[in-house]
């Protein structure tokens, strides 16, 4: 499947370096039909896809299996907005910040470094995906980065 470019309501927010840190895809992505394509790099942990169909088309029952273990240093993760809003603060690991993102409801954002989140809407409801298992507590679950700007 073809990597969809940034554009369209999907965008890439990229380190000094190039390294893609977190990738942005809004809930409405302004073209009909929309995109479909692979939004994420081969080796990530976390593949997101964009599909599409035409009622009547199908895809046979599987799952698919594990190939290998990740080798980043950060567990990578998804915020998908349900309703409200959230600013994200996006941060390199050696904590250089790149940019604040702001996403609403139907928004959704991985993140593959460090981030920091402030809610600005009452009644924000966000669903957070990550990579587990879960080490039992978010003490242990979590790695300060000491913020830059």
């Amino acid at each position: 499947m073809p990597e969809l470019a940034d554009g369209a309501g999907i965008d890439r927010f990229r380190a000094s370096d190039g390294r893609v840190l977190a990738i942005l895809v809004r809930a409405d992505t302004g073209t009909e039909p929309p995109p479909c394509g692979q939004l994420t790099p081969d080796a990530w942990p976390i593949q997101l896809f964009l599909l599409a169909g035409d009622p009547g088309h199908a895809v046979a029952p599987h799952f698919h299996p594990f190939v290998g273990q990740p080798s980043s240093a950060a567990r990578h993760q998804i915020f998908y907005c349900r309703r409200g809003r959230m600013r994200v603060g996006i941060f390199e690991l050696q904590g250089t910040h790149v940019v604040d993102v702001t996403i609403g409801a139907g928004d959704l954002l991985l993140l593959a470094e460090g981030h920091g989140v402030r809610y600005l809407e009452t009644g924000t409801s966000v669903v957070e995906i990550k990579q587990g298992p879960f080490p039992g507590s978010d003490a242990v679950d979590r790695a300060a980065i000491d913020p830059r700007r």
